[in-house]
């Protein structure tokens, strides 16, 4: 218990710094996940909002890491666009420290993550606006990797493991029969159905 005290008091306030002893720095650094916002739009829309999910989870555990939220990662990560109420103030205020632009506050970003859900009630095509999910996060992402590139320069985007490519691949095909769903007439897509 007094071990984990001290680890939060180490890492108190917004300024984020590598810590000079190696171990600390490398235990730190392994919490850290960057990824390329072109990358985190073309997986968040492949895996139909999947891989933001994922993304949250890796944001939630690295803030429980510094002491600053609470509670489940993964359960956290199920319930993102609510549970970014908690997480994105965190992320915004570190940004900032570090020199960040925010371009809204950490509460319309929640808002505007949860907005998107009422596209998929319009009428297709326009229901493929709910797509649209990864607006939100994106912003956040650009401020978390603004603070790793100012913690640590040599910060690199997170490349693909095998098992997230096949995903990609899976999510790919699933997305583009969706796709071709929606655009299908009624007429064709109907054929079946009893009347």
């Amino acid at each position: 218990m007094q071990a984990a005290e001290q680890q939060v008091s180490k890492f108190e306030g917004d300024l984020l710094r590598l810590p000079d002893d190696p171990n600390e720095a490398q235990e730190l650094l392994r919490y850290r996940y960057v990824i390329e916002p072109t990358r985190f739009i073309v997986l968040s829309i492949i895996s139909l909002g999947i891989f933001e999910a994922y993304w949250f989870y890796k944001q939630w555990l690295f803030y429980t890491y510094l002491g600053k939220v609470k509670g489940s990662p993964f359960l956290h990560a199920a319930f993102a666009p609510l549970a970014s109420f908690m997480l994105f103030p965190h992320v915004l205020r570190m940004a900032t420290a570090h020199g960040f632009k925010a371009p809204m506050g950490a509460s319309a970003l929640s808002l505007l993550w949860i907005a998107p859900a009422a596209f998929s009630r319009l009428p297709d095509p326009y229901s493929l606006l709910s797509a649209t999910t990864f607006i939100a996060p994106l912003f956040a992402l650009k401020a978390v990797n603004h603070i790793w590139r100012s913690v640590d320069r040599s910060t690199m985007p997170s490349t693909l493991s095998r098992g997230a490519k096949i995903w990609v691949a899976i999510g790919a095909v699933l997305f583009i029969l969706s796709i071709i769903g929606v655009l299908m007439p009624p007429e064709v897509r109907d054929i079946g159905k009893p009347t």
